[in-house]
């Protein structure tokens, strides 16, 4: 699961504003995407709550048909041309991400 955190988020299009040369598609995700599971214990982990509860596959296959999988299995961006143009994000761990938010 890709995420960013909203000042790298607003960092990021500043950052693209300021630089007008660069062109083209940039992904607006943090480096190092999650699975959902290790978004959802994490996120518990901050908040201290239980994070245990789960939807089997087979439920949500069910109730969303294709649009299940990217519940299940996810879908990985990252963002290679923000890095490669020399943008550096603030947050690139997603339990400190969190913590921020929350707190």
């Amino acid at each position: 699961m890709s995420w960013i955190h909203i000042s790298d988020l607003v960092g990021l299009i500043h950052y693209l504003l300021e630089h007008p040369p660069l062109q083209g598609v940039f992904n607006a995700t943090a480096p190092n995407p999650v699975s959902n599971k290790v978004f959802s214990q994490t996120l518990g982990k901050v908040l201290n709550r239980p994070a245990i509860i789960t939807t089997p596959p087979l439920a949500l296959r069910l109730a969303m048909g294709e649009m299940s999988q990217l519940l299940i299995e996810g879908q990985f961006v990252l963002p290679t041309n923000a890095i490669k143009a020399g943008y550096e994000f603030n947050y690139t761990d997603i339990e400190a991400a969190l913590t921020d938010v929350v707190s």
